[in-house]
């Protein structure tokens, strides 16, 4: 663009006369290009807002497909991240699929929380996901204090929801109230009312007994419910209080350890639940984390008894790193038949 208006400045100096004249053709081009610009960069950010409120859209209606769908290819936004990262874990998915898809980083799973409304559902929605109510409360109730107007109705619901399965069933009739006053919600909260002062309907409900199967003394529901600011600790608690049960925690905590290439803390985990509920197998990116823990030791391997394909691929990836290792281009060149690799993200990302 700056090219474009030196150019043009230069032409109009030959065809104008005077200095004074050239100085105004000059100012009001750089005006009208500072007004391109400015236009251009809110149609960006409008654009991504927008898609942003899409996969918002899907998330909250529970259309995890439709997530995958446009989150195909590049993706840089971490909140485009963390919502596709929990459509995988609502689909149990997250260790199988989690390297076919453009992540970076810890944030990419969760993104460290910054007092705002937007973030707060976000992050709320996260951790009610992998079981810790603890923190989903403690961030709906946050961001509803911060929220526009008098209250976000969808942090209502989730503060509902965690009341319930805390038994705290006085202050869940509270936000059910508020939730019946309005049309968009009222059906939902009357539905809720069913829950109220009867524990055994939470806990014969699909999604509110699991979840309270995940609290560190399911007799005991008045436990503390603020713990866990940081991915990994906040991941941790529901494995501690039931691991058979904290699957979508467990995924979570093992994509954290291997998104920021914590192999230590990556092999901890395998060594002390893998052949129990909680992983009974290794999916295929596990296998091949554990080679790249292994790699000074790849004896240490034999008694994970790794795929032959998985071991066959390592092979074949390293052969073609040693052969190109000069090669500029050598990101690219593997990305195609490699790209899906936990190796191709130690090495390249």
């Amino acid at each position: 663009m700056l090219t474009g208006y030196a150019l043009i400045v230069h032409r109009s100096n030959w065809s104008l006369k005077t200095t004074k004249s050239k100085r105004l053709v000059a100012v009001a081009l750089f005006v009208c290009l500072l007004a391109v610009f400015y236009v251009g960069t809110l149609r960006f950010g409008e654009l991504k807002m927008r898609r942003y409120m899409m996969l918002d859209h899907y998330s909250r209606t529970g259309q995890w497909q439709k997530i995958e769908a446009d989150c195909q290819g590049k993706i840089t936004n971490f909140l485009y991240m963390n919502i596709l990262a929990r459509a995988l874990a609502e689909q149990g998915k997250l260790a199988d699929t989690m390297f076919d898809y453009q992540f970076r980083g810890p944030q990419a799973l969760a993104v460290n929380w910054n007092h705002t409304e937007d973030v707060s559902v976000l992050l709320s929605d996260i951790y009610f996901t992998a079981g810790n109510i603890a923190l989903s409360q403690r961030l709906a109730f946050e961001g509803n204090s911060c929220a526009r107007g008098n209250y976000n109705a969808r942090l209502l619901q989730r503060l509902v929801q965690t009341n319930l399965i805390y038994g705290e069933y006085a202050v869940a009739e509270k936000y059910i109230r508020l939730l019946e006053k309005s049309w968009t919600y009222r059906e939902w909260a009357k539905q809720q009312r069913k829950f109220l002062y009867n524990d055994a309907e939470v806990e014969n409900d699909s999604l509110l007994g699991s979840k309270r199967s995940l609290l560190l003394s399911p007799e005991d529901t008045t436990q503390q419910k603020v713990t866990g600011e940081q991915l990994e600790t906040a991941m941790q608690l529901p494995i501690l209080a039931n691991s058979a049960q904290a699957r979508t925690a467990f995924e979570y905590l093992m994509g954290a350890y291997l998104l920021k290439k914590d192999m230590a803390s990556f092999q901890y985990l395998i060594d002390r639940y893998w052949g129990t509920p909680l992983l009974p197998d290794l999916p295929v990116a596990y296998q091949e984390a554990l080679i790249v823990a292994h790699e000074k030791n790849p004896e240490g391997l034999d008694k994970y008894a790794l795929n032959k394909d998985v071991l066959s691929r390592y092979a074949d990836f390293r052969k073609q790193v040693l052969a190109n290792r000069n090669n500029r281009g050598l990101a690219g060149l593997l990305y195609r038949s490699f790209g899906d690799t936990y190796w191709y993200y130690v090495v390249f990302k």
